[in-house]
């Protein structure tokens, strides 16, 4: 309201009286000035009002990355707005296992709750939104909620509609079409579609041609996709292709598992993968290096949670996953005459070092299951591997890690699957093999026993497992430098003597 006082004249002549009147003019301000946007039509919702009601939902001022208006109708009806953020929220796992405030639940445009985990599984706790539904009851309570079967139907509609705008952002798309129950006819699904297509045009030759966002959400979220693998058994097929990694053959920019098969060899069945700390360490690892000179491509898993990811995968599109550091690996040639010939070759080869793998194997103890002729090795001298269904080194790693692991227990399990795999075209190994040979049924001698412990820790290391006892592994290397200086192992540790001078002249150091 308003006061406006305005002064008037009375009389005539020079005594004029003057007489106040107060007038009450009133100026109404719209306070809420966001509306009920996922009532409307999408095709009615500007871009710049999804913007706008973002901010609004989330108090802040950046904007996100997708979003999708979500319509479902048939036996369940309600309407949703979905957003993608574009930055990752400081707490995100913080409390992963708690209660959600990413979705708004709202029963005939009546807010009900903030805090509703249910609405979404928790890998998708990152998106945002509000939704609405009239087949709840207004007066629905948490525990109402749990047990209302429409909510389960609510839920899963949510999911998919999220999942594709999560695809479309992959493919630089716009956001998908109406949400329609999985039984409704083909024709109504052809003129969803063209209705939608025809109704975003104008903004999918706006977004077609961005590059990065998915790059960018990736980043942020990439962790909550692989989580969604691991737990959600029902859209993991969805998930798989949201999948990025770097690869032997990509490692400035991440690919996806459908860009992996394009380029695979065309017999080859198997995607490969290698999990580590970084992909340039994974990238010079001896267990892939045959696997490279046959152009065929390893993934490279630098991320502590991807090996449980591709463990839970177990196979994309018909074609097995494995780890490439595991069990044996297969190099697709293109003749069964060519397979008959490499066969035949390795068994040729294991009986040439059968003496040093009978005795390297003895000499090693229970440090690993056997050693054997490695097939996939051609620079390297050696290299550790595990079993097929054994512990990877960069699992056994991350179990040692783990807070409540048993150490004990642990080490004497994993040790008993690893596998020493040698090269038996390695100028190291073919002399090992001799000085095996000369020794006959006795022992080598020390040094040799030595080489090969310092091999073993060496190998041990390069193919990414930890070493179990550093200070031996110090004192061989040492004593092996102390040879190649010619300094005898009793040559103690002396304190040098330094002759101190007077301030500003050169000390002079005097060594023995």
């Amino acid at each position: 309201m308003e006061v406006k006082e305005e002064k008037k004249s009375e009389g005539k002549g020079e005594e004029k009286k003057k007489k106040t009147v107060t007038e009450t003019v009133w100026q109404w301000e719209l306070i809420n000035e966001q509306k009920a946007i996922w009532l409307r039509n999408k095709e009615d919702v500007t871009e710049e009002e999804y913007i706008s009601f973002y901010k609004s939902l989330t108090k802040g001022t950046e904007e996100p990355l997708a979003h999708t208006h979500v319509k479902a109708e048939g036996d369940i009806e309600f309407k949703a707005v979905l957003y993608v953020p574009s930055t990752m929220p400081y707490d995100l796992f913080e409390n992963y296992y708690g209660r959600s405030k990413a979705i708004r639940l709202y029963v005939k445009r009546v807010l009900i709750t903030e805090e509703f985990e249910e609405l979404m599984p928790r890998y998708l706790n990152f998106v945002k939104g509000v939704l609405d539904s009239d087949d709840l009851p207004l007066n629905v309570n948490r525990e109402q909620l749990q047990q209302q079967k429409v909510l389960k139907v609510i839920t899963k509609k949510m999911v998919r509609s999220a999942l594709k705008m999560l695809e479309g952002l992959a493919k630089n798309e716009t956001e998908p079409e109406n949400e329609k129950d999985e039984d409704d006819d083909d024709e109504d699904k052809a003129k969803n579609v063209t209705k939608s297509v025809n109704a975003t045009k104008a903004e999918t030759n706006k977004t077609v041609n961005e590059t990065g966002k998915y790059e960018k959400f990736w980043h942020n979220f990439g962790k909550n996709i692989k989580l969604g693998v691991i737990e959600d058994s029902a859209n993991r097929n969805v998930l798989s292709k949201l999948l990025r990694f770097y690869s032997t053959k990509r490692m400035d920019k991440m690919t996806s598992l459908d860009e992996y098969i394009a380029r695979k060899k065309e017999k080859q069945d198997v995607i490969y993968y290698m999990a580590g700390d970084n992909k340039e360490t994974l990238f010079k690892s001896p267990l892939i290096q045959k696997l490279k000179n046959h152009d065929i491509e390893v993934l490279l898993l630098d991320d502590s949670i991807d090996e449980y990811c591709m463990n839970s995968l177990a196979e994309y599109e018909k074609l097995r996953i494995q780890n490439a550091a595991k069990g044996d690996v297969k190099f697709f040639e293109d003749t069964e005459a060519d397979k008959a010939r490499e066969k035949r070759k390795q068994k040729k080869l294991q009986e040439m070092y059968k003496p040093l793998t009978d005795w390297w194997t003895k000499h090693l103890a229970k440090k690993v299951e056997r050693v054997e002729v490695a097939t996939r090795l051609t620079e390297s001298p050696c290299a550790v591997s595990t079993s097929e269904y054994g512990y990877s080194a960069n699992m056994e790693k991350i179990s040692r890690a783990q807070a409540f692991a048993n150490k004990n227990q642990a080490g004497n399990y994993l040790t008993a699957r690893k596998t020493l795999e040698i090269n038996p075209g390695h100028p190291i190994i073919k002399k090992l093999l001799e000085k095996v040979k000369e020794a006959g049924a006795a022992e080598p001698e020390e040094s040799v026993a030595e080489f090969t412990d310092v091999l073993f820790d060496t190998a041990m290391l390069n193919s990414g497992f930890s070493m179990e006892d550093p200070s031996t592994y110090f004192e061989k290397m040492e004593h092996i430098v102390r040879k190649g200086f010619n300094v005898a192992d009793n040559e103690k540790v002396e304190e040098p003597y330094v002759n101190i001078t007077e301030e500003g002249t050169t000390p002079i150091l005097i060594l023995g």
